[in-house]
């Protein structure tokens, strides 16, 4: 009985390997990245809380891409912050680098014309920054470490990868501050697009939802995490090849924890694409 569950468990283990393998064995192309981005972005900006609220209007006015007035903007992200704050306890089990603050600046005006962001939350801009951070001292380690190590960190590096966007997509759809990018220590090659990422998120943030503005926003920002994906998988190419690709998976793969994205699933483009006014 021990020997063919044995056997059982080694059939699974290799055919799982071997699907991974052909899945994962090279990096992304540049349309795919630019897709992808485009399509985790409205992953983390509406359908994953979205899908938490019920008959909300305002909620249904930006899944199809109505611009909201400055008024009915700040009524929803008021709103959209309280679901956040309902999946608080999930939030925090998903990501070790998730940053809980405390009635955060409170000194500065904010973007629903209060000050600061009152009660215990995901700080966004600060969760987002220690997963660059991660990302990066990980990076540098990656070329020092045995094999399976380097697999284990570029699962890591894949998934603060992912998770840069997914704290900075709701982000702009929440309640925030004004704030710069800390690039202090950053390689060169990605302050600049985290800066264009950051920036672009920030100024969606102070922006009127679906508006001109907000969509000039989201284009920066998704311009500048393309760039990032980019970047990283090609770190990760001179150091990990296709077999321990198949171990820690790609941007994205299933192994990182993320969500299974497509060129079929909601898109923050197609969102962009409407014109009209939400009419309440």
């Amino acid at each position: 009985m021990i020997r063919r569950f044995a056997i059982f468990l080694f059939v699974v283990m290799t055919l799982a390997y071997g699907l991974s393998f052909m899945a994962n064995r090279t990096p992304h192309t540049g349309d795919e990245v630019v897709v992808l981005t485009d399509r985790l972005f409205e992953f983390g900006a509406v359908s994953f809380v979205h899908g938490t609220v019920q008959d909300d209007p305002l909620f249904a006015c930006v899944a199809r891409g109505d611009v909201l007035s400055p008024e009915q903007s700040d009524t929803y992200r008021q709103a959209y912050q309280a679901a956040l704050l309902d999946r608080r306890a999930l939030f925090v089990r998903l990501d070790a680098d998730l940053r809980l603050e405390t009635d955060y600046c409170m000194d500065l005006g904010n973007n629903v014309g209060r000050r600061g962001i009152g009660g215990r939350h995901d700080q966004h801009d600060l969760s987002a920054q220690a997963n660059l951070r991660d990302l990066v001292a990980n990076l540098a380690g990656i070329e020092t470490v045995l094999p399976l190590k380097r697999a284990l960190l570029a699962n890591d590096i894949l998934k603060d990868l992912t998770d840069l966007m997914v704290h900075m997509a709701p982000a702009i759809h929440s309640v925030g501050t004004p704030g710069e990018a800390d690039l202090s220590g950053l390689p060169k090659t990605v302050a600049a697009p985290y800066a264009a990422f950051y920036d672009g998120a920030k100024r969606a943030q102070f922006a009127a939802v679906n508006s001109p503005t907000y969509w000039q926003g989201v284009a920066q920002m998704q311009a500048g995490y393309a760039q990032i994906v980019q970047w990283v998988e090609a770190q990760l190419g001179l150091h990990n090849g296709p077999a321990l690709h198949a171990l820690s998976g790609r941007w994205l793969s299933l192994q990182t924890v993320a969500p299974r994205l497509s060129g079929t699933s909601p898109s923050a483009a197609h969102r962009a694409e409407n014109i009209g006014v939400c009419a309440l």
